[in-house]
């Protein structure tokens, strides 16, 4: 009896799995079917994970486990559940290994250096990017690897490190476009309008943007589409040209929320404070920050958060509020400097100056400011990085009078 018994459970655990395997290709069709399908994951995201739960468990289901992936991790990418999706894809890597399956792998490695970028693991990030970029090399996929090294420019367009960025987007663009690749294109002028931004070359920075926007409208992909308007709203807000802002901003807002993108919602919600800010709302800029502010804390996007707590710093200090800006950049100036990036926590201690010289305290205002100085280089040909050693200098001079 007890054999049997043994023998009917392993049954009906292999039709059990049979039905589970089965259900995750009907989520697989459906996906592939539905021309966006943003909606869905929104409304299954439970089921939809649970499908990809079971594909990865054997090697026998990789390929549908990677359908789901490269369905699902564009939409879900955004709602910051990105510890989860770690464990997901170093599961999918494990057995693209395993089965040799190196396109797979590198596609897979790339994924994840989306994720670890906006953690804020550059190093990380930097190391999947290389070895997807190796692979794609060897493979002589070139769309790919024109793809792969347009991600490791944004690592390094976020890092404060834009030069360095372009010149390995100029190396991707050559590729793609010798290949007309349309999905490596937007990739390449989605972060080269980035980086343009940075470099505080603003209408190079929209015209790459527009491109970028016009090629992802022809493909139907929505989210791509999300990516280039927000980088228009961008640097369309450092331009001030108000009425561009204002014409893209509710569209992009609508989407997003619909989407349930908060990665993307956040970035947006802080580029309305800024253009709030540069035109004297401050309440305005205040709310929107304190919005991206609370999507900031659901999600593990440390680099984002630590903007968001300048900007807000910057606001309270222009609204009298002196400690709590005090507070909110001194955690900003900590981030900054655990994830090594040098400009922004200059640029967070000039802030921090602010604060201190509404105060009269002056000692620290030098303290600060000479640390500043310090974190920036007196050569380098950025024009972001020449600007704030000249108005530290300026700030430091003054006070020695």
């Amino acid at each position: 009896m007890m054999s049997q018994s043994v023998s009917s459970q392993s049954k009906w655990r292999e039709i059990f799995e049979r039905q589970q395997l089965a259900n995750a290709e009907r989520w697989l069709d459906i996906l592939v079917s539905e021309g966006n399908s943003a909606h869905i994951v929104v409304e299954e995201h439970d089921n939809l994970l649970r499908a990809l739960e079971v594909s990865l468990q054997k090697s026998e289901t990789f390929e549908l486990a990677y359908g789901l992936i490269e369905q699902l991790f564009p939409i879900v990418f955004g709602y910051g559940d990105w510890d989860r999706w770690i464990i997901y894809l170093q599961e999918a890597i494990e057995l693209s290994k395993e089965l040799n399956r190196r396109s797979e792998e590198a596609n897979l490695l790339s994924h994840k250096g989306n994720i670890m970028a906006l953690k804020g693991d550059y190093q990380q990030a930097h190391l999947l990017y290389n070895q997807s970029i190796q692979i794609f090399e060897r493979l002589e996929d070139r769309a790919n690897y024109a793809s792969a090294l347009a991600k490791q420019a944004t690592v390094y367009d976020l890092q404060g490190n834009p030069k360095e960025g372009l010149a390995m987007l100029e190396k991707a663009s050559e590729v793609s476009h010798a290949l007309g690749d349309k999905r490596a294109l937007i990739q390449i002028n989605l972060s080269l309008s980035s980086a343009y931004h940075k470099s505080r070359k603003w209408l190079s920075g929209v015209s790459a943007a527009q491109l970028a926007y016009e090629l992802a409208k022809n493909l139907g992909d929505s989210q791509l589409e999300n990516l280039a308007l927000l980088n228009m709203v961008a640097n369309y807000t450092e331009l001030g040209n108000w009425g561009e802002v204002n014409d893209i901003s509710p569209k992009i807002e609508e989407s997003l929320v619909a989407s349930g993108d908060l990665s993307k919602l956040s970035q947006f919600k802080n580029n309305m404070g800024i253009a709030a800010f540069n035109q004297g709302k401050y309440y305005v800029a205040e709310k929107a920050w304190q919005d991206a502010l609370q999507i900031n804390m659901q999600i593990s996007q440390s680099v984002e958060l630590a903007r968001n707590l300048n900007n807000l710093g910057m606001v309270y200090t222009k609204l009298g509020e002196i400690d709590t800006a005090e507070d909110m950049l001194k955690k900003a100036a900590v981030i900054f400097e655990e994830k090594n990036i040098m400009f922004d926590w200059a640029n967070t201690l000039d802030n921090l100056a602010d604060v201190y010289e509404s105060r009269g305290d002056l000692t620290e205002v030098r303290r600060v400011l000479t640390l500043a100085l310090s974190l920036l280089s007196d050569d380098s040909l950025e024009p972001h990085v020449q600007g704030l050693v000249s108005i530290i200098n300026g700030r430091l001079a003054s006070i020695s009078k």
